[in-house]
């Protein structure tokens, strides 16, 4: 299956699947309850017997990343680099997930994450001042080299070999680039799409992407993109 946000108030959205639920980041607000983390069951359904909706609804969170060999989901705190580990293991109508621990990332605050399970950690895009990638270890620490020359980063996701794919919005670029997991450049994919007026004219064709923004990679490592 692939799933995408369905938030009304989410600035910056992120998906994640865990435990048997799909887990959608709210970056609403806070303080009148449209922030936390929306989760529902795999058919999508919103409704008070096939969905649970909200959790932590006095955060606002802007992504999300899962460890797919445990129930763990990684909520990336909006606007900060404080990453929420919360336990999703039997979640259901009647069962809440519980929030187990927070760390910090060193490199301070981050934009979008992604969970590495060849060698555990978190990839985090860095704050959009900086526009850089970066890999930490599950308490925080930066390890690897840093990914640099990124214009206008949204997200990211993670292959079964460890490199990372981060999707370009920059109307200059509008591409996917990809890294080895130590933050080599290895290639990028697609042609830019001029198709905005306040963009640089690119190449049109069959694998131009238009603003790139979400993406995604399944267990069989094909690619979803959204622009």
């Amino acid at each position: 299956h692939t799933y995408y946000s369905h938030s009304h108030y989410n600035t910056r959205p992120g998906v994640a699947y865990s435990c048997g639920f799909v887990w959608s980041a709210e970056g609403g607000d806070p303080a009148a309850s449209l922030a936390g983390i929306a989760y529902y069951t795999p058919d999508g359904a919103v409704s008070t017997t096939t969905s649970l909706y909200n959790f932590d609804t006095g955060t606002a969170y802007s992504s999300l990343a899962a460890d797919p060999s445990a129930c763990t989901l990684y909520a990336l705190e909006e606007g900060t680099g404080t990453i929420h580990v919360i336990d999703t293991t039997g979640v259901s109508t009647t069962h809440a997930p519980v929030q187990t621990s927070t760390f910090n990332l060193s490199s301070g605050a981050a934009v979008a994450i992604a969970f590495d399970k060849t060698t555990p950690g978190i990839w985090a895009i860095l704050a959009e001042t900086t526009k850089h990638g970066q890999k930490f270890t599950l308490t925080g620490a930066a390890t690897g080299s840093l990914i640099t020359g990124l214009k206008d980063p949204r997200a990211l996701a993670v292959d079964a070999s460890g490199n990372v794919y981060i999707t370009d919005h920059d109307p200059t670029d509008q591409r996917i680039h990809v890294f080895t997991s130590t933050g080599s450049y290895l290639r990028t994919l697609g042609l830019q799409k001029g198709s905005y007026a306040e963009s640089v004219p690119g190449t049109i064709a069959a694998t131009s992407l238009d603003h790139p923004e979400g993406i995604a990679l399944d267990s069989s490592n094909n690619l979803y993109v959204t622009s």
